[in-house]
């Protein structure tokens, strides 16, 4: 982006200095041939960029998808007992949460923060479906 920005800053000053013909600052193919490259390069960093944005809401997707909650599996992902209050699936979801957000594995490796996201997902789902069981 900085080589466009001198480039263009070039131009610009040839036009402001009218003791300096434009032939001579800026005549050659090869400039427009290395601008064109550049511009090209550019485009195609942020098209790979937006690729990988794609692909990451595409997982993030088929987290939220994947809810095959049973009353069972709840209870095991949050470790709590059958007979649990409503304080008790509080305090075990808020303790979850802490252990598995994945703010607190953000410097760790891009494979325990995909871990962490999907694990947090689960514990979101077990979460709301026990609270819409138990009617909280």
């Amino acid at each position: 982006m900085g080589q466009i920005l001198r480039r263009i800053s070039k131009i610009a000053k040839t036009y402001m200095d009218d003791s300096e013909p434009m032939s001579n600052v800026y005549n050659s193919n090869n400039d427009d041939d290395e601008l064109k490259r550049i511009i090209d390069e550019l485009n195609t960093k942020s098209k790979t960029q937006n690729s990988h944005n794609q692909q990451d809401k595409n997982k993030n997707a088929s987290y939220q998808t994947d809810s095959s909650m049973s009353f069972e599996r709840a209870l095991n992902l949050l470790d709590l007992s059958s007979n649990a209050t409503i304080d008790e699936i509080k305090s075990a979801y808020k303790k979850k949460i802490m252990e598995y957000h994945p703010d607190r594995v953000a410097s760790l490796g891009a494979e325990l923060k995909e871990l962490a996201a999907r694990k947090t997902v689960e514990i979101n789902q077990a979460y709301s479906f026990l609270k819409k069981l138990k009617g909280f």
